[in-house]
């Protein structure tokens, strides 16, 4: 694990199918610089057509996360790359996960977070 720099949260969210249950799920951490958990969750969602859109929600409910619990510095980190170059692109998305990456986009723009997002990708192994 990758710590972050002082004073910036880490955020890792991902996204799974459970497809023998028709269900799939989202996980959230975040921890502080010294690798100390401030913050978790996960759901349960109803079945979603592709992982990609799954991920996209568990990255727009990291934000609101950071955006509830006030974290000024951020880093949101995923294993998504397509929707993590969606992000740091800041185009018009008009994919399964455009209106979730245009809630996101939202987000970023009538938060405190905007001067300070940092978006980073967890490399898969």
């Amino acid at each position: 694990m990758v710590r972050s720099p002082i004073n910036v949260v880490k955020i890792n969210f991902d996204g799974a199918l459970f497809v023998n249950k028709g269900e799939s799920g989202i996980g959230i951490v975040a921890r502080d610089s010294a690798g100390s958990c401030l913050a978790w969750l996960s759901h349960c969602l109803p079945k979603c057509l592709s992982l990609e859109l799954v991920k996209a929600m568990a990255a727009r409910e990291a934000l609101s996360m950071a955006q509830r619990l006030h974290w000024r510095r951020i880093i949101l980190e995923g294993d998504c790359l397509p929707l993590i170059q969606k992000l740091q692109s800041w185009r018009e998305d008009h994919s399964a996960t455009g209106p979730i990456t245009s809630d996101i986009f939202q987000l970023l723009l009538f938060s405190i977070l905007l001067p300070a997002l940092l978006l980073d990708v967890l490399a898969t192994q």
